[in-house]
């Protein structure tokens, strides 16, 4: 088992380098195996491995702007830079550093606290096959769907809406006490076209915001 130190780790994320405003970083690498039987054999005629990166990051506002607005065309959707040079107190073996798809943006601002963005990202998955001793793999594409989320309005969260096709809803409850506090919210729903750099203050303002940011691989 391999244990990280937090302080000497380097974390790159957009444009802002090292460990800027960077609070934590899950990082899953396991890939999928997809064996091949055939009949007289113990062995399977191929293995299929695809294997992609997925990274949850949570930061404190004020984060890179990335653009969610859907593809036109059959070409891989924008991507964001990320950089994770672990060291730790025995090899880790885990470096990456790669072009990567947002694929969910997610704020969350208590009053009187800092508001924090997660981030979760996905790299171009990669596939290789073995049979016969030779080793091949696959060219793709990633093009991304329409993303859509909703935000408190009033408040940068970090999520930007198109002006057309919005709806809001409402969200009150409140429980029995002396005084019996209650609250009550307001989301305004709809396409995003670009998510990140949220409020960074600890203001007395409060609110969230979720965005699910699609994409389709494509080979070609």
């Amino acid at each position: 088992m391999a244990f990280i130190l937090s302080t000497v780790t380097e974390v790159a994320f957009g444009s802002f380098v090292k460990t800027r405003g960077i609070i934590s970083v899950q990082i899953n690498t396991v890939p999928q195996i997809q064996r091949l039987p055939v009949l007289g054999s113990a062995l399977p005629f191929a293995e299929v491995r695809q294997q992609q990166n997925s990274v949850s990051l949570s930061r404190y506002g004020g984060g890179p702007v990335y653009s969610v607005i859907a593809s036109e065309t059959c070409v891989d959707a924008n991507t964001i830079k990320f950089k994770f040079l672990p060291v730790g107190c025995n090899p880790t073996g885990i470096t990456i550093q790669d072009e990567f798809f947002v694929n969910s943006y997610s704020f969350d601002k208590q009053i009187n606290q800092f508001g924090i963005e997660t981030w979760g990202l996905v790299d171009k998955p990669t596939i290789t096959f073995s049979a016969g001793g030779q080793f091949g793999s696959q060219n793709k594409v990633m093009p991304r769907g329409i993303a859509t989320g909703q935000t408190t309005p009033g408040l940068n969260t970090g999520v930007i809406l198109s002006p057309t096709g919005q709806s809001s809803g409402v969200t009150a409850g409140i429980t029995a006490g002396n005084p019996g506090v209650g609250r009550a919210d307001i989301t305004t729903l709809g396409v995003v076209t670009s998510v990140g750099g949220s409020i960074a203050t600890n203001g007395s303002e409060d609110g969230r915001a979720q965005v699910t940011i699609p994409y389709q691989v494509i080979d070609i």
